[in-house]
Parts: structure tokens; C-alpha cells; sequence
């Protein structure tokens, strides 16, 4: 983002100006990043295996899986926010006011699932809700995120991936 601009002597006062780029990368991300935690997502089909292509109409379970590899205070970590951004063609299943399982708190959006973990202890923890398939075609999925609200360095990201959906 290049902008130009002239200013004429004693102008600054007056002027703002703010730019903000959002979105996800065009850049697939092979590899997973972890620091104190890791993530890892897999779509689960209708008959029960993971898979990356569905029919349309098809319901699919999204497992979201934590790990934990340090503690706060020693009671493990209570406050990590998880960013699951769908990948085109899904749709969230479950119906409105209803989050993933074990989540303490949950935002749904068009194209997002986010959601506070259960309280995690050293090891592992598993977190499920439902998508379905809507729109055939080849899609980019990006990966799921994951970040301790009170500790910055205490983050996560999973890989990306590609699903398709089929008529």
C-alpha cells in the first residue's frame, strides 16, 4: 500500500489517517507453529472417518484437538481463544445459540467459529461442532488458531488444507 500525500505548514493537527488489512493468507501454511500449545483440526465425515471431500448436503463434525505443554500457576491454562475460520462451501449446521462442545464461551459468525477452550490441564483436549456442505467446489482451509488471552506468548496455529465438495 503506497499513498502520497502534501501537507501544507501547520496541517498535521487536522489530519488522521488509518489503514488495516484483515483476511487470510493467499500463501497455504505447511507447517504448524506451536509455542506452549498446539492445534490440529480434522473434518469428519457422515460415516465416521476423517476425510477432505464431502457430498453436498453432507453434515461433517469439525475436531478441533489442543495440547497443552505447560501450566499457569500449575492449574493449566483456562483462557485460550480458538479461531476456526471455515473454509468456503460449509456453512455452520448447528443451530443458532449452539457452540462447540465443551467450549465456556463461543462467537459464531458466517465464516468463523471462535470459542474460549475448557480449562486444560497438561495434555490434551478435545472440542467438536458441525458444519455442512453446501457449495461444490475446491476449497482453501484455512488453519485454526489458537492463543492464550493472559500469556501472548502462549499461541498456535494448525496447517492449512484443501476440501472439496461435491455434487
Amino acid at each position: 500500500l503506497a499513498y502520497r500525500a502534501s501537507l501544507a505548514s501547520g496541517s498535521l493537527r487536522d489530519w488522521f489517517w488509518q489503514a488495516s488489512q484483515t483476511g487470510a493468507s493467499a500463501v497455504p501454511q505447511t507447517a504448524a507453529r506451536s509455542s506452549g500449545i498446539s492445534i490440529s483440526r480434522e473434518y469428519i465425515g457422515a460415516d465416521g472417518r476423517a476425510a477432505t471431500s464431502f457430498r453436498t448436503g453432507e453434515l461433517v463434525t469439525v475436531k478441533i484437538r489442543l495440547r497443552s505443554f505447560l501450566s499457569e500457576s500449575g492449574g493449566g491454562l483456562d483462557d485460550l481463544s480458538v479461531t476456526d475460520l471455515l473454509p468456503g462451501g460449509f456453512e455452520l449446521a448447528d443451530p443458532p445459540g449452539t457452540g462447540p462442545s465443551g467450549a465456556k464461551a463461543f462467537m459464531r459468525g458466517e465464516d468463523r467459529m471462535q470459542f474460549i477452550a475448557p480449562e486444560m490441564p497438561l495434555g490434551e483436549a478435545t472440542v467438536t461442532y458441525r458444519v455442512r456442505a453446501v457449495t461444490p467446489g475446491i476449497f482453501a482451509a484455512p488453519p485454526a488458531e489458537a492463543a492464550s488471552i493472559s500469556a501472548p506468548g502462549v499461541q498456535a496455529n494448525g496447517v492449512s488444507g484443501r476440501i472439496t465438495i461435491r455434487q
